[in-house]
């Protein structure tokens, strides 16, 4: 008899989002939003999330399921971005992506010029996973002498224009 064996490439974020979802039936919560930013903060303190129903870490990134007051969310920081999952039973979690965001204030703007990537990649079962990194850019004056003198020509123009007023949709 032939037996069929399945197996399943897990990450640090899905035992807590198995619990989290869990959690969202079974307390019977029936509204959820999510909100993701940049922040300065690289690892939890703890004792500011809220109590802590499950955690899990690596060498990079956290994850946390954390109940405040009668909410619900999924947390997790990688490489200094934090994205929440905010499960309630009423509509609108405003109070608590207060709270999230003074656990984890927005990174301030620094004049280096950096750039967020986000890099998408599969493995052989097809299972899809993303990492946010961000990058420094350096400006046309610091690499211009990297090319010939025709090319700064052609391109210097291009390194004068100001960046769009929207992002694209």
């Amino acid at each position: 008899m032939n037996e069929l064996q399945l197996s399943y490439e897990t990450y640090l974020s899905d035992f807590c989002e198995a619990i989290f979802a869990r959690e969202f039936v079974s307390r019977g919560l029936s509204h959820c939003r999510t909100a993701r930013w940049r922040t300065g903060i690289d690892r939890f303190a703890e004792d500011s999330l809220g109590t802590i129903v499950s955690a899990e870490e690596n060498s990079s990134s956290q994850a946390a399921v954390v109940q405040v007051g009668e909410s619900l969310s999924l947390v997790n920081l990688n490489e200094g971005f934090v994205s929440i999952r905010m499960a309630t039973q009423e509509p609108g979690v405003d109070r608590l992506l207060e709270h999230f965001r003074r656990v984890f204030p927005p990174a301030e703007h620094v004049e280096k010029q950096v750039v967020d990537v986000r890099f998408w990649r599969s493995n052989n079962e097809g299972c899809a996973r993303s990492s946010n990194r961000s990058i420094n850019v350096p400006s046309w004056g610091e690499i211009q002498g990297n090319y010939p003198g025709s090319t700064v020509d052609l391109l210097s123009p291009c390194s004068k224009t100001s960046a769009p007023a929207t992002t694209g949709s």
